[in-house]
């Protein structure tokens, strides 16, 4: 199961606990990034500019290796993240 926080200040993020976090052994590590990458741009373009952060933050926490996949494969992961890291 896939938890995503919305958009907010790291503040407001509730804690890790073992409650919130329950490794299930089916991982579709690469979907889950890329799906919260789209997220993320489409929360930041909703903002107006003054509202933006300067900075963001993205964490991925897994219980294993990418084992599920079906609609991002590792190499458009690789790129996205190459363009948000020049896009800074």
């Amino acid at each position: 199961m896939t938890r995503k926080i919305p958009f907010k200040p790291i503040a407001a993020v509730p804690e890790l606990t073992r409650e919130t976090y329950v490794p299930r052994a089916f991982t579709p590590l690469l979907d889950a990034i890329g799906r919260g990458i789209n997220d993320l741009e489409s929360s930041l373009s909703k903002l107006g500019e003054a509202d933006r952060p300067a900075r963001v933050l993205m964490v991925v926490v897994t219980d294993g290796q990418e084992n599920a996949s079906r609609e991002f494969r590792k190499e458009q992961i690789e790129r996205r993240m190459a363009v948000c890291l020049l896009e800074r």
